[in-house]
This record gives structure tokens, C-alpha cells and sequence, in this order.
């Protein structure tokens, strides 16, 4: 098995361009890049950052709220009202249809 050099027989230049390519101004190739950069957002990909920019405005963790449910939860004097939940789940799931 022969390697060839770099620069051989179809192996690219020791200039690191491609074979064939030629150079073109900066200029030139800077405004095509500026006419072909494009961005559209899908639907979902607004569904998305809109879902992100409401999680971002949600108040912070309240360290103590979570230690009174845990010590709560673990003394069993923690009690579910079911009629809230309930409203909590549709509430909910009227924002995901939305």
C-alpha cells in the first residue's frame, strides 16, 4: 500500500485549498453569505420560545415552601384538596391547546 504525499497525485495543494478552487475577493463572498442567511421559525419552534420565554418569567424556587411540603409530606399532615387539583389540570391543559 502506497501513501502518496500531499500535493500528489490527487491529494490536495500544500496551500489547503481545494484543488480547483479559486480564490474569490472577501468582499464578494461576504455580501453572497449576507444575501443567503435566512432564518425562518417553524410553528413549533414559536410554540417553543413562546413556552420558554413564559417558563423564564416564573417566580423563583422558594427553598422554604419546599422544606414546609416535605416536612409535610413526611409527617402526613399534608392534605390534597382534589376539587384544585382537578381545576389545576384543566387550567393546564387549556394552556397547551392555546
Amino acid at each position: 500500500m502506497a501513501i502518496e504525499p500531499i500535493g500528489g497525485p490527487g491529494g490536495a495543494e500544500r496551500s489547503g485549498k481545494a484543488p480547483g478552487r479559486e480564490s474569490q475577493p472577501a468582499a464578494v463572498d461576504s455580501k453572497r453569505r449576507e444575501a443567503a442567511d435566512r432564518l425562518e421559525l417553524s410553528e413549533s419552534a414559536r410554540q417553543i420560545k413562546s413556552l420558554v420565554d413564559r417558563v423564564r418569567e416564573l417566580p423563583e424556587i422558594r427553598e422554604s415552601r419546599i422544606e414546609e411540603l416535605k416536612h409535610a409530606l413526611a409527617d402526613g399532615t399534608y392534605r390534597v384538596d382534589p376539587k384544585r387539583v382537578a381545576e389545576s389540570l384543566v387550567e393546564f391543559e387549556d394552556g397547551l391547546v392555546r
